[in-house]
């Protein structure tokens, strides 16, 4: 490995001081935007205008303020999955790294990875989620962004009846497309084409990719999308979004009405972080407010008023499981599938059910064919709700699932968030062991997935289409055959995977 030394670039902010290791450079906690403080708080994001001198970035920045990760909050070593030594939380958040092959000649392909964590939590920041292996393997250019979480970043204070927050919705959305603007007016001098652009993301970032699809101000500053346990249906109406900023704004004893804004940005941040750990709902999403996102994704995808752009869109295959067992542990619970029908659906519904996954007996039959259910109810479903949506696209579509049993939470094969460090080739990184096993970065499988997945990926950023070699080929999603992409130990390509199942969801 190469001694760690620095080097500095000229930007058009300014100059910054990066880090050069092992054939990639890192310049870390770039500010893309104005610090988001006093006026700045609960304010759209503002681009950064630069800064006189030397500019260090050999330190990544600070996340938005918010709550540990579940995950990194039980499994003890599992931190800087999304948060690195040192970096804290403060308002002052907006900012991102880059990692770059080098600067000299280039104009390589652009990665936007948004992270997730419910809009809760995370950065972009993350072990598994580093981007200088695919800088030094792929010859790409990565940056991954922060952006504000929790009620800094989603509440909709829009529908708090104060004029003066007419409109200050989805912030946390804003402050992602100021991060796009920046790349597009910067990636440049750190070797990247800003011509050639993938926004990429997990979780509650893929469910962002699929709101900057149908976001106007978006439009144009990416060029592919990659979508990672992400779709549709968790976005708010405006209804929802208006009782939650009601009770938020009650919690903290905020009249509704003309100074709610003014109180807010007064208020000390200890008590803004408690009002939202006191809501009653468990996500603060993106809203479809007529305005930042003026039609529900799906809507704009199907009447093709959506960005036409290479899609990738999937899922893990336990993704239903990861969530059935949070808190994550090593043992689980069993489910009584009866039970657990009766409890959702009528009895006309349990018994088409029973029909088309069959009735099991045993307690552990129970429990994975109810997984299976939520699986396809709840997930693949509404992937393949958008995948179909996209039909009259003129851009391609490509549909996959990601497996890996996961010895250390109870062997969840493809449980969600595992694919990352795959993505990313960064089965070594601080945290991996204590998620996924330990000798995962020694197990030759997990290697070779890896570099399929990760090849898959940049071959997409780098021309559309995904392309592993030595594997079969991963034909473009069509309603017709609903091509579906497997990776496991293998790749496979599978046609009409689950049509029934998926089919009877859709109608319920």
């Amino acid at each position: 490995m190469d001694e760690e030394r620095t080097t500095v670039l000229a930007t058009g902010q300014g100059r910054l001081r990066g880090v050069v290791s092992d054939g990639a450079v890192a310049f870390l906690g770039v500010p893309f935007a104005e610090p988001p403080v006093g006026e700045g708080r609960f304010a759209r994001s503002v681009p950064h205008p630069g800064w006189e001198g030397l500019r260090d970035a050999t330190r990544f920045g600070a996340a938005s303020p918010q709550d540990l990760d579940l995950m990194a909050d039980v499994l003890p070593g599992t931190e800087e999955v999304f948060y690195p030594t040192g970096s804290g939380f403060s308002e002052d958040c907006l900012t991102l790294n880059v990692w770059t092959p080098g600067v000299e000649g280039r104009a390589a392909p652009v990665l936007v990875w948004i992270h997730g964590g419910g809009w809760a939590t995370g950065s972009g920041s993350g072990s598994w989620s580093d981007g200088a292996a695919l800088a030094r393997h792929r010859g790409i250019v990565v940056v991954g962004v922060n952006y504000r979480l929790g009620a800094l970043g989603c509440l909709a204070l829009g529908y708090s009846g104060d004029p003066e927050a007419a409109g200050l919705n989805n912030l946390g959305i804003h402050d992602q497309v100021t991060a796009l603007e920046w790349v597009r007016d910067n990636i440049a001098a750190f070797g990247g084409d800003p011509g050639n652009v993938t926004l990429a993301g997990e979780s509650a970032g893929a469910f962002s990719v699929m709101v900057h699809l149908a976001a106007p101000r978006s439009r144009g500053l990416f060029h592919r999308a990659i979508v990672q346990s992400g779709h549709t249906a968790l976005l708010a109406d405006e209804s929802r979004a208006a009782a939650d900023t009601v009770e938020f704004l009650g919690i903290l004893g905020v009249p509704t009405g003309p100074g709610a804004l003014a109180a807010l940005r007064a208020m000390d941040l200890r008590h803004i972080l408690d009002a939202r750990r006191r809501m009653s709902a468990r996500l603060l999403p993106p809203v479809v407010d007529g305005e930042t996102l003026p039609e529900h994704p799906l809507t704009a995808i199907r009447e093709g008023r959506a960005a036409d752009v290479p899609l990738i869109i999937g899922m893990n295959a336990d993704e239903a499981k990861s969530f059935r067992t949070l808190p994550l542990r090593e043992t689980f619970d069993p489910v009584d599938l009866h039970e657990a029908l009766a409890g959702c659906v009528d009895a006309d519904t349990s018994a088409a059910v029973l029909a088309l996954y069959g009735d099991p007996v045993s307690e552990l039959e129970q429990t994975e064919v109810w997984d299976a259910i939520a699986n396809d109810r709840d997930w693949r479903r509404h992937v393949y709700d958008v995948a179909d949506a996209r039909a009259t696209a003129d851009s391609p579509t490509f549909v996959y699932e990601f497996l890996w049993r996961t010895p250390s939470l109870g062997g969840s094969n493809g449980w969600h968030m595992a694919e990352i460090p795959f993505v990313f080739e960064n089965l070594d990184a601080h945290g991996v062991a204590a998620d996924l096993g330990h000798g995962v970065g020694g197990d030759p499988h997990a290697r070779a997935l890896s570099r399929r997945i990760s090849s898959a990926w940049t071959s997409f950023a780098r021309t559309g289409r995904p392309e592993t070699p030595g594997a079969p080929q991963w034909r473009p999603y069509r309603p017709w055959d609903r091509a579906t992409c497997f990776f496991d130990s293998i790749l496979t390509v599978q046609l009409d995977y689950r049509r029934r199942q998926i089919e009877f969801w859709r109608d319920r």
